[in-house]
């Protein structure tokens, strides 16, 4: 298969970012990382519904600091999640790719922790996820133009 640079997701010009890499451990598994317990207020806040994990922690590549608009997550065949965000590089490598203590608990960013199990889950059976970024300051109205003609599988009805 040719290295796929930039692709047309219903008329919006997409850029490929990256195939998302887990760590590792020493064996090749992916990492199961369960941040809960280093919470300073795990003892008195209750853990949210995707709180539990297991998560990985991954990064992306590149100069997508403060790069504005909307991200598809994908397989080879099949487009999983649409989100937006104000930066990219932030959202990427700091929320979705690196699950924060605080993030499992109640008022935590719970998307942000469902997202990266359903990454580490389908990387785990061997399915790899891949980025595609589209710049724009009209992140809303694109992002749901896109949920509405795809509707991938990792967004809640309603987002």
């Amino acid at each position: 298969m040719a290295e796929l640079t930039a692709m047309s997701i219903s008329g919006w010009s997409f850029e490929f970012v990256e195939e998302l890499e887990p760590r590792r451990n020493d064996d090749g598994t992916i990492e199961a990382r369960m941040p809960q317990h280093r919470y300073e207020d795990a003892n008195s806040t209750y853990v949210h519904q995707y709180g539990w994990g297991p998560f990985c922690k991954f990064s992306v590549s590149g100069d997508w600091e403060e790069k504005s608009g909307v991200y598809v997550l994908m397989t080879d065949d099949k487009f999983l999640y649409v989100g937006k965000t104000t930066n990219f590089e932030r959202q990427l490598n700091h929320g979705i790719g690196n699950i924060s203590p605080r993030n499992c608990f109640e008022g935590g960013q719970q998307t942000n922790c469902r997202i990266n199990s359903l990454i580490r889950e389908a990387t785990v059976e061997g399915t790899p996820v891949t980025v595609f970024f589209h710049e724009t300051d009209n992140r809303k109205a694109v992002k749901q133009e896109l949920i509405s003609e795809l509707e991938p599988p990792w967004n809640k009805t309603g987002t």
